[in-house]
This record gives structure tokens, sequence and C-alpha cells, in this order.
């Protein structure tokens, strides 16, 4: 049985330590973004954890650092950017194909204010 230990360290032996694949920056981001192509079964570090891609991530896309159940936050750079509109697995693309925007929430709430709806 190999350990979880050496295991992080044979992955991270595949790429060089300065090598980073994705960016995440804060602790409460759930989601990162892909620096590079993802494919699946590829690993990556962040915020101190490596993951593993489940489905191919195209570059400049997000890939999910924790599960996301439907209607949950979808949070980058610490900041919501939006909802999850299907579950999302740790390690799956996220993009509009499973995202809802938050625009539609905001766009609704500024036009109730401004007697508009």
């Amino acid at each position: 049985m190999v350990s979880d230990k050496s295991a992080v360290e044979s992955q991270r032996a595949a790429k060089p330590a300065s090598t980073r694949r994705v960016l995440a920056v804060d602790a409460r981001d759930n989601v990162a973004n892909a620096l590079e192509a993802l494919d699946s079964g590829d690993h990556f570090e962040v915020l101190g954890r490596v993951m593993a891609v489940r489905t191919p991530v195209p570059m400049g896309h997000k890939v999910a650092l924790a599960p996301i159940a439907a209607g949950d936050a979808v949070v980058k750079y610490g900041q919501a950017i939006g909802r999850a509109s299907a579950d999302i697995a740790a390690g799956e693309h996220v993009h509009a194909h499973n995202v809802a925007s938050l625009f539609d929430d905001w766009l609704s709430a500024h036009e109730s204010l401004a007697g508009r709806r």
C-alpha cells in the first residue's frame, strides 16, 4: 500500500514544484482557474492540497476544488461569482454549462429598487 505522503511526493515529482497549474487565492475559494489545459486524471496542488482532475478543463476555465451542490455559491477570489446549476464534483470543469450567473439576481434587485419591476 502506498502512503498518502509518498503519493503526494510522486505527484510533485511529475511536474516541477515551481509549475503552477491552477490559481486560487483565497481559502474560501471552491474553484480555481486553470493556467493550462487539464486532462482527466491529472493532478495539481492548490491551497496546500493535491487534487485530481475528473473531467477535462480548458485553459482559463475553472475547476472545482470541493463538491458544490446545485444552488450553492461558486466562489472565486473569495467572492461568489455564480450559483451551481447542477451538482459539481471536486475536480470537475466549472463553466457556463453548470453555473448560473448572479447578474440576473443583481439586475432584478436593482430594477426593483428603481421601480422598473
